[in-house]
């Protein structure tokens, strides 16, 4: 990730990606998803287009595959930036709802999402043996998740590391936007 500021313009976000367990297909997922969200009122740091014309760039170096993609700069700042102190005179409560509107929101708008290229589930990559190693015994409560409804109403696209580092967060406002979707899947 790399800052890129001009004197007159927005700052940008250039994302420059080379993961071998994904492939074209799903970083151009990530960023189309983004967009879609932005398009429909979802508070995301937006994809901005190449001078091609393409939300996603490639580029090959030493036989390797890099994927690079611009975003908007987030307005505002981290929580750890602030020394995790909200807005001056404003009640904590005003941050703890702010959190869950956004992601409430990023929600509501994923059960209209129909991606033209599909993301995995949670279930595709945290499945039951995995997680039991990491935390004993969940065995029976993943059983039940697993058998749980899986129509668009309950189980969408989710970013999957909403936290106060994946998100800034304006002062002035209280506004929080979203960013770094690289893990987001369906659950």
């Amino acid at each position: 990730m790399y800052s890129c500021e001009k004197e007159g313009a927005d700052a940008k976000i250039l994302r420059i990606s080379f993961l071998p367990d994904r492939k074209r297909e799903d970083f151009l997922a990530d960023v189309k998803y983004i967009s879609y969200l932005f398009e429909h009122g979802g508070s995301v740091s937006n994809v901005v287009s190449s001078w091609n014309g393409n939300l996603l760039e490639e580029l090959i170096h030493n036989n390797h595959i890099f994927y690079i993609c611009l975003f908007k700069k987030a307005k505002g700042k981290l929580l750890v930036e602030n020394h995790y102190r909200y807005r001056e005179g404003v009640p904590i409560t005003e941050y703890y709802y702010n959190c869950g509107k956004t992601l409430g929101k990023l929600h509501e708008l994923s059960k209209g999402y129909t991606p033209a290229h599909r993301r995995y589930s949670f279930f595709d990559k945290f499945n039951v043996e995995y997680i039991d190693k990491l935390i004993p015994d969940t065995f029976s409560l993943l059983k039940t998740l697993e058998g749980l409804d899986r129509n668009l109403e309950f189980f969408c696209m989710i970013h999957f590391d909403y936290n106060d580092g994946n998100y800034m967060i304006d002062y002035n406002s209280g506004q929080i936007t979203v960013y770094d979707f690289d893990n987001s899947c369906f659950g």
